[in-house]
């Protein structure tokens, strides 16, 4: 059984949430990361295994550095209602 461990920050109008998992047994944690828009009640982007490391802070890390990228590309104009 894996062990979900969400996290989150904002980017303007995008929240991007990461969310880290460990296979028992495996040496080390992937982290996902999904953006969403605030008029949005699904995410806009994902991005699965954006983050790997033996610490679940530095895969945390690593997803949320890619997130945010992601979401600075993003035009929030798009996902208005």
């Amino acid at each position: 059984m894996t062990i979900p461990i969400p996290s989150h920050g904002y980017c303007g109008e995008f929240r991007v949430d990461t969310m880290e998992v460990q296979t028992p047994g495996a040496a080390f944690w992937t982290s996902h990361v999904y953006i969403y828009h605030r008029d949005q009640s699904a995410a806009v982007a994902t991005v699965e295994g954006a983050g790997q490391a033996q610490q679940r802070g530095d895969a945390r890390d690593q997803a949320m550095r890619i997130g945010r990228k992601i979401a600075l590309t993003l035009d929030p104009q798009q996902y208005r209602v």
